[in-house]
C-alpha cells in the first residue's frame, strides 16, 4: 500500500513542477505600428538601425508560482529588440546601416495576474545619441482565477505588452523627429 501512496505522490509533484514555467509566444508585429511606422518613412528615405538593447532578466513570476520565460531562452530585452526589428523590417524602414539608431535599457518588466491581468514594462531609449526617454507601458489583459489559467493568458498576452511599448515610442516626440530629420 505505501508503495501506491509513494507513486501517487511522485505524479502529483511532477504535476506541479511541470506546471511551474512556460514560455510565452513568439512576438508578431501589429498592423497599427507598421501603418504608423510606414507614415514617419514616407516623404523621405527615413531609415532605422538597432542598438544595444540591455538587460538580463530572462523570466518573471507569475502568482509567485508559475516562471515566464521567453522562446530560446531569451532575455527581455533581447525579445523586445527583436520586436522592434520585426515592425522595422515589415515597415520597410529598417537598414543596419541606417544614421539613426534606436538603442533600448530594459527598467522593468513584471506581470499581475491577480484581478484584472496586467502586465508592467519600463524601457528607457535613446535615439541617435540624443537624451533618452523613458517608456512605461501598463497593458491590462483577461486574467483568471485559477492559477494555471491566469500564467497562461499572462503569456498569451505578452507579445500585445511589447505591441503596446512600440506603439508608445513610435509616438514618442523624440523618435519621430529624428526619423522625419533623418
Amino acid at each position: 500500500m505505501s508503495t501506491r501512496k509513494g507513486s501517487v505522490f511522485l505524479a502529483a509533484a511532477m504535476l506541479l513542477l511541470a506546471a511551474c514555467s512556460g514560455t510565452s509566444p513568439r512576438y508578431s508585429a501589429s498592423s497599427d505600428n507598421v501603418i504608423a511606422l510606414r507614415s514617419l518613412g514616407s516623404g523621405n528615405s527615413s531609415k532605422v538601425r538597432l542598438g544595444t538593447f540591455t538587460g538580463d532578466q530572462k523570466s518573471t513570476m507569475c502568482r509567485l508560482e508559475t516562471s515566464i520565460t521567453l522562446p530560446e531562452g531569451e532575455t527581455f530585452s533581447t525579445y523586445i529588440k527583436g520586436a522592434f526589428k520585426n515592425e522595422f523590417v515589415i515597415a520597410d524602414i529598417y537598414n543596419g546601416d541606417a544614421a539613426v539608431e534606436l538603442s533600448g535599457r530594459l527598467i522593468n518588466v513584471e506581470v499581475d495576474s491577480v484581478g484584472t491581468g496586467t502586465w508592467n514594462l519600463a524601457m528607457e531609449f535613446t535615439v541617435s545619441g540624443k537624451p533618452p526617454f523613458t517608456v512605461k507601458v501598463s497593458y491590462p489583459y483577461r486574467s483568471a482565477y485559477a492559477a494555471y489559467q491566469a500564467c497562461r493568458n499572462a503569456m498569451n498576452a505578452l507579445p500585445m505588452a511589447v505591441q503596446e511599448l512600440i506603439h508608445e515610442v513610435v509616438q514618442h516626440p523624440s523618435f519621430q523627429s529624428a526619423l522625419k530629420s533623418s
